[in-house]
């Protein structure tokens, strides 16, 4: 039975989306480029836009996102897209105004309250991100990135309770988000709770292995704790994984005694 009204995608299009999905960024930009000299499509200056923002080229990537949008201003995604890389480069402004109008197209875009609400964040307008997460949970309530980061930012008012509140829904949604787990971590310590704070800090590791933030936090609770062996390991994790970090050079040599301190101060 042939569905109405559905079209097919380009099929250069649907070879990009391929190459994107297997983290082929390299080979998706070649397809899109190769069908724009062809014949361009929004949806061929999308995908070349996404293909781009993965290649950490977020300049070209709003660029295409631009010619997209010329070609299909009604469509919200691209209007989305395009705010995302505009965050990126911190152009906080365009980014709102770019999440302004992917909303006045479609009024229940979860993601594009989120992204506003992030960039207002970034602007220190906490009020207006606390409205925009809060409209993105009513949008969706399944969004569990929108309940992590509204929950940061109760942490940072001293609204612990409801903070917790919501980093428990965040990780009870995605079990998999992380830093849901690291920030419950945070206000556990804060609190007193370092067993917590270490249960918390282990699930985060388990889900994200080479992000040395996880392994730099829980150093510093055993440091705190005096158990200098156990904050030495961590703070070789995570230098293993970012050694241009001043900071943990620092830590790491507390654990090395008065003497071996030293040493590494005149390195």
């Amino acid at each position: 039975m042939t569905a109405v009204g559905c079209a097919s995608p380009h099929p250069a299009a649907a070879a990009g989306h391929k190459h994107m999905a297997a983290h082929d960024f390299r080979q998706a930009l070649i397809t899109y480029d190769e069908a724009i000299a062809v014949e361009e499509s929004a949806e061929l200056h999308a995908g070349r836009a996404r293909a781009l923002a993965s290649l950490q080229q977020p300049r070209a990537a709003a660029a295409a996102f631009v010619d997209a949008i010329a070609m299909e201003p009604n469509r919200p995604g691209l209007h989305l897209g395009l705010a995302v890389v505009q965050i990126s480069l911190r152009e906080l402004d365009a980014a709102i105004d770019s999440c302004d109008r992917a909303l006045a197209l479609d009024p229940q875009m979860a993601r594009a309250y989120y992204n506003r609400g992030y960039a207002q964040q970034l602007q220190r307008d906490r009020a207006l991100a606390f409205q925009d997460y809060g409209l993105a949970i009513a949008a969706d309530r399944s969004f569990a990135d929108a309940y992590n980061s509204r929950g940061i930012l109760f942490a940072e008012q001293g609204s612990m309770n409801e903070a917790m509140q919501d980093f428990r829904s965040a990780t009870s949604l995605s079990p998999q988000l992380a830093s849901a787990y690291a920030n419950m971590a945070a206000v556990y310590y804060s609190d007193g709770d370092a067993e917590q704070a270490f249960v918390n800090l282990n699930a985060a590791i388990r889900v994200e292995r080479d992000n040395p933030l996880y392994y730099k936090n829980r150093g510093l609770i055993y440091l705190d704790l005096g158990n200098r062996e156990m904050a030495q390991k961590d703070f070789e994790m995570a230098l293993s994984l970012t050694p241009e970090d001043p900071h943990l050079w620092d830590l790491h040599a507390q654990t090395q005694g008065p003497e071996l301190a030293s040493l590494h101060e005149k390195r």
